[in-house]
């Protein structure tokens, strides 16, 4: 009995030696898994990040040529700060002067998801004369939007017909960036436009042309865009459709509007609007309140000769027609160049009363073909 007794009390002695024993060899493999990590990924880390041209050395730690010195007041500038390549190995360190430069500059703007947005983040803001690119650009599927472009609709029950948009729209001025993809800032345009339509079933004979003046206030920031925007539009029936169909007669259509606008890009690429309008001098078939909503898929940036696809989708609703309105939709093909206007070639259909406020009470269903140039 008293040796069964010995025995019951070395064993939990012998077992908790063997325990240590056991943690001491796993900590030693554990060692040496993480230096030979550190020996295999710290050359490849520095050939990957090396400079153009250069090879690491061989035996280079490369976290050794950067500076680190860093405090607890420093670590939002490591955060915030844009990734610096490693230095080769002839670089000097970079000097204080140059760090506080390098890491005080803001962060990129981000979208909500977390993705980096397209502007550059050491591009400050300041005021601009004829700015280059618009903060909140035209809707590619509004149909009185001022640009340039003409397209060829079959209407359905009636025949060909020729619209065509005769204008642009340009900045006055900006205080904000000048990113040349996706500029931030405030900005003022001016635009203005003519859409006439020629009935191509009786000899190309105008049947009427609609304009359009604006002067909007744009904003940008990350992926969130506003306009607040004065706008004037009249309808005019052509002389010689008048004469032809003295029955029709002209329909008196004049708006004077206030517009507010927003829209989101959830992805570089894809946009989301609506736009709210209250005309406060509405006169003939004119109400006063109009709402547009849509969807765009546009590649924001330069697309060299190849060019991308795109495809928008546009609702008007208008109080004339007890808010039915229409709704547009347009695909193809778009090239984006150096000045960021968008050259565009494609498939337009739309269904609902007519965007041609001669005839805003008259049902249309429409295909075609089109060629258009955003600026």
């Amino acid at each position: 009995m008293l040796d069964e007794s010995a025995n019951r009390d070395w064993l939990p002695e012998r077992t908790s030696q063997l325990t240590m024993i056991c943690c001491t060899v796993q900590s030693r493999r554990r060692r040496c898994v993480l230096w030979a990590a550190i020996a295999l990924l710290g050359p490849l880390h520095a050939a990957t990040y090396a400079q153009p041209g250069e090879a690491p050395l061989a035996g280079e730690t490369p976290w050794a040529t950067q500076p680190s010195n860093y405090g607890p007041a420093d670590a939002d500038h490591v955060f915030s700060a844009p990734y610096q390549p490693m230095l080769g190995a002839n670089a000097s360190p970079p000097t204080e002067a140059s760090s506080l430069a390098t890491t005080s500059s803001p962060p990129a703007s981000t979208f909500a998801s977390g993705t980096p947005w397209l502007t550059n983040s050491n591009d400050c803001w300041k005021w601009q004369f004829a700015p280059n690119g618009l903060l909140y650009p035209s809707y590619l599927a509004g149909q009185k939007e001022s640009r340039m472009g003409t397209q060829a609709d079959y209407v359905r029950g009636y025949g060909w017909e020729w619209d065509s948009t005769l204008g642009g729209r340009a900045g006055l001025f900006r205080y904000g960036s000048e990113d040349p993809v996706h500029p931030e800032g405030w900005q003022l345009d001016v635009e203005g436009a003519a859409f006439p339509r020629l009935d191509l079933m009786m000899e190309r004979e105008l049947r009427s042309v609609d304009f359009r003046i604006g002067v909007p206030l744009t904003y940008r920031i990350g992926p969130w865009e506003t306009k607040l925007a004065y706008y004037h539009l009249c309808s005019h029936a052509g002389d010689q459709f008048m004469l032809d169909f003295p029955e029709v007669g002209r329909v008196p259509y004049i708006r004077d509007a206030i517009d507010l606008g927003f829209a989101y890009c959830p992805m570089p690429n894809l946009r989301l609007y609506s736009e709210f309008g209250w005309a406060f001098n509405a006169t003939g078939g004119a109400k006063p309140f109009d709402l547009q909503l849509g969807a765009e898929l546009s590649n924001q940036e330069l697309t060299g000769w190849r060019g991308t696809p795109f495809a928008a989708i546009h609702a008007h609703l208008r109080q004339e027609n007890d808010f039915g309105g229409n709704v547009t939709f347009e695909t193809g093909w778009q090239w984006r160049g150096q000045n960021t206007h968008l050259v565009r070639l494609g498939l337009i259909c739309a269904d609902g009363m007519g965007e041609e406020y001669q005839f805003y009470n008259k049902y249309q269903s429409q295909i075609g073909f089109g060629l258009w140039y955003d600026f």
